[in-house]
């Protein structure tokens, strides 16, 4: 039982749809930057949602892989990159929406005194969060990778198999 061609055209189709989405409205939070409304948003931020949500729909790639279409090596790669760039993507995206919200919780608590939260204050959040997720990665990865394993169906025929990403 292998992924099948159109199932892995829809996966195909969805990605490019999710990553043609993100890039559109990078495209359009740049273009409009200069913008009250847009500027209120924090441009930076709305652009760290954009990359961040087009590094998530990227996983959708590698778990279209299986041997059927490439070798085994190739799907132990595809296995493990479907957890990096979910992860990584997932910290981009959240951490700029949680750095939105403390600025404003900042600028909410300064008692109507004048306060400037600058980008970087904010992408410390960002920072310590990327570097624990890549270092519980990194650890995975070398201590315990998600392998491809293909096994035989229970009760199913001795031909029927499935495959799928799995821990030693």
């Amino acid at each position: 039982n292998h992924i099948t061609t159109t199932v892995r055209a829809v996966g195909l189709t969805l990605a490019c749809v999710a990553l043609f989405l993100s890039a559109f409205f990078a495209g359009w939070t740049y273009r409009y930057r200069a913008t009250r409304i847009v500027r209120a948003s924090q441009p930076f931020f709305l652009g760290m949602i954009c990359f961040g949500t087009a590094v998530m729909s990227l996983a959708i790639l590698p778990f279209g892989v299986d041997d059927g279409a490439v070798s085994k090596e190739t799907c132990n790669y595809a296995c493990m990159a479907g957890p990096w760039l979910i992860c990584t993507g997932f910290t981009v995206a959240f951490s700029a929406v949680f750095s939105k919200i403390w600025r404003i919780n900042q600028v909410f608590n300064s008692n109507l005194r004048k306060i400037k939260v600058t980008e970087r204050d904010v992408l410390r959040p960002f920072g310590v969060l990327f570097a624990i997720n890549v270092a519980v990665l990194t650890a995975w990865t070398i201590l315990d990778p998600l392998v491809w394993t293909r096994q035989p169906i229970k009760d199913g025929q001795e031909w029927e198999t499935y495959g799928s990403c799995r821990a030693q």
